[in-house]
């Protein structure tokens, strides 16, 4: 009786490893090939979490979205990650865009001041509003 038991935990102690490993190494979709469910300028994204953050959280979060907008900056931290941040209506506080891997090269020929759309997955707000995983779209 006992090994029984102790055969049936191993066995499920193996399926909940081999599973964990399945979840942890499944690769993520990039939002390139994802259609967004909203389409918006950076100022009015933004003004939509200022004035209500909870209702917008709720309409965005997790959700892909289009942002068209003006590049205040561009940058590259130390871990080789490139960051956009569009201007909005607000003098200090913008959206900040943390690009996919594959976008050095499309990244690296934008200037400040440009104007561009960027597609990319929205987590909420901190004092930017952030999207990830983003992607410029053509």
């Amino acid at each position: 009786m006992f090994k029984k038991i102790l055969i049936t935990f191993f066995v499920l102690f193996v399926l909940g490893v081999a599973y964990g490993l399945y979840m942890y190494f499944k690769p993520v979709p990039g939002t390139a090939g994802q259609e967004p469910s909203f389409s918006m300028t950076a100022s009015d994204l933004f003004a939509e979490f200022e004035n209500d953050e909870t209702a917008a959280n709720e309409k965005y979060l997790n959700k892909v979205i289009l942002v068209e907008g003006v590049v205040a900056s561009v940058s590259n931290d130390s871990d080789d990650e490139l960051s956009i941040i569009l201007e909005t209506d607000s003098p200090i506080f913008g959206v900040s865009c943390s690009m996919e891997p594959g976008e050095g090269n499309s990244v690296r020929s934008i200037s400040e001041q440009d104007k561009i759309q960027i597609k990319g997955i929205c987590t909420g707000m901190l004092s930017d509003v952030v999207l990830n995983r983003c992607v410029i779209e053509k």
